[in-house]
């Protein structure tokens, strides 16, 4: 049996400081989805800002599936992040 030591086990150790540092560390930003939420967008769009003074290219790919994607999520990053986000949609 092999043994994970780089998991993200949840209490404790929450998936949002590690996207931050991801994020701050990166030259090229691809998220792939399922949905997004504005409490999600509202969470990372300040370390999403700081790679964009960075020149850091942000591409975003989310679900339709199930109407669980927010709509204002994905206006407030385009109002946050303009042109530097690219986002595309799923619907399949």
């Amino acid at each position: 049996m092999q043994i994970v030591i780089n998991a993200i086990i949840g209490r404790g150790d929450s998936l949002h400081p590690h996207l931050e540092s991801a994020i701050s560390q990166a030259d090229r930003l691809r998220f792939i989805v399922a949905f997004v939420i504005e409490s999600g967008a509202k969470l990372l769009t300040p370390k999403l800002k700081e790679a964009t003074k960075r020149n850091v290219p942000i591409q975003l790919l989310t679900g339709l599936c199930l109407s669980i994607t927010d709509p204002p999520a994905i206006y407030y990053l385009y109002n946050q992040l303009g042109s530097a986000i690219d986002i595309h949609f799923y619907d399949g």
